[in-house]
């Protein structure tokens, strides 16, 4: 059993038709079945609400759909940490290691780090930037090639 930090982009695509959606499904699939714990800072609902707020702004979904949306990733029941100084003053570590101006992925970084866990992220310039790092516990979730070649998917939320 491993623990496994997902990015607030991979909980979108658990509920919005994104590039890397199915992709997305797949790994939540496969991480079930091995019996990973799957793990979110606090942060990540805060960015989760602001992911679907844009999505009815874009008009790719309703207000209702939105809601609903939060219904069904609590139903998923990810482990949610609270925020906590120690976190905080790590990030801001992580941030600087990475030359970034805001420290929002360092949150997550700095969570999976402490816990020794999986980070995964569909952000790629982040996974291109921890990678170039030489850190190795970050992963690239890439779109498969028949979402990325798909009309009917959205753009990243």
């Amino acid at each position: 059993m491993a623990t496994i930090v997902i990015d607030a982009n991979i909980g979108l695509a658990f509920v919005l038709h994104l590039d890397y959606s199915s992709s997305a499904q797949e790994h939540l699939l496969n991480w079930r079945a091995r019996g990973d714990q799957i793990v979110v800072p606090e942060l990540w609902w805060y960015e989760i609400v602001s992911g679907l707020r844009k999505a009815v702004a874009i008009k790719q979904v309703q207000v209702a759909s939105a809601a609903a949306s939060l219904d069904d990733l609590a139903a998923l029941e990810f482990k949610t940490i609270p925020s906590a100084d120690f976190y905080h003053r790590h990030a801001l570590v992580w941030a600087e290691r990475l030359r970034q101006t805001v420290a929002y992925d360092a949150q997550y970084l700095a969570l999976a780090e402490h816990l020794n866990a999986e980070f995964w992220t569909a952000d790629k310039k982040l996974a291109e930037r921890t990678r170039a790092a030489q850190v190795t516990f970050v992963h690239f979730l890439k779109p498969k090639f028949d979402e990325k070649q798909n009309p009917s998917h959205g753009g990243s939320a």
